[in-house]
């Protein structure tokens, strides 16, 4: 950083120079002759005050530089510690958050554990669903998005993803708001609503290491959703297969 600051001063004192020596050439020009021939006279003497004159303005122009510079560089240095201290609020409101997270898909592991009795398998999802007003509320998800707008570009590019995927835990709310489709058992919808939540999960412990590797501990050890094993382009031909399923099922009945 030193070495690129160097190389900025050299063509500026050169074409200084340059400058000073062909703006004042009709007059050291004929003074060194002078000098010469005659010895120190009153041509000389003025060339020598001309010339201590344009080291003062160059030393001038040298200290405003250096002035500037060092404004330059201490509004760059106040901007990075706010960039920082906001940076540092925003992590530990989403550590809060995360936290509670990590808690439901604690619950929402074991509720999904293969081996065991129906009946406890009942109770751990009936526990879980009153659980589930924990999940991050809009207003919360609004705040963190406005103390984010305090952090740099690349940050707030990354937390955007995290963001995303915060509204849509929240957007269980308003399926849970719903209730069953019509016909459907209460056991089923709940599986609906935990399948949900593993996915949704998975995607924000994603966006959550592409944000900030420590954050992402949180969620060691979290069996991940299937759902994200697939590429995307496996993921749209799924899409379709179910477009089409849909569409035949349309038309089949007229």
């Amino acid at each position: 950083m030193e070495q690129y600051n160097l190389r900025l001063w050299v063509p500026f004192v050169v074409l200084y120079a340059v400058g000073i020596a062909g703006f004042w050439a009709p007059n050291y020009v004929p003074a060194i002759a002078a000098l010469a021939k005659g010895g120190v006279n009153e041509q000389w003497l003025g060339f020598f005050g001309s010339l201590l004159g344009s080291c003062i303005a160059l030393l001038a122009a040298f200290i405003a530089y250096g002035a500037v510079r060092v404004q330059t560089r201490t509004a760059e240095r106040v901007a990075l510690q706010k960039e920082t201290e906001t940076l540092d609020v925003l992590k530990k409101n989403l550590r809060f958050t995360f936290q509670i997270i990590n808690y439901l898909w604690k619950r929402v592991d074991l509720a999904l554990e293969p081996q065991i009795k129906e009946a406890r398998r009942t109770y751990r999802v009936g526990g879980l669903m009153q659980d589930l007003h924990l999940l991050p509320s809009k207003q919360l998800i609004e705040d963190l998005r406005r103390t984010a707008e305090g952090t740099l570009p690349s940050h707030r590019h990354r937390f955007l993803a995290v963001a995303t995927w915060l509204e849509s835990c929240d957007s269980i709310r308003e399926a849970l708001n719903r209730g069953p489709q019509a016909g459907e058992p209460p056991e089923h919808f709940q599986n609906r609503v935990i399948l949900l939540l593993q996915a949704m999960f998975t995607g924000l412990a994603r966006a959550v290491e592409q944000f900030d590797g420590q954050l992402a501990k949180l969620f060691e050890g979290r069996k991940r959703s299937d759902r994200f094993e697939l590429d995307m382009i496996e993921q749209l031909d799924i899409m379709l297969d179910v477009h089409l399923v849909a569409e035949r099922q349309m038309f089949d009945q007229k």
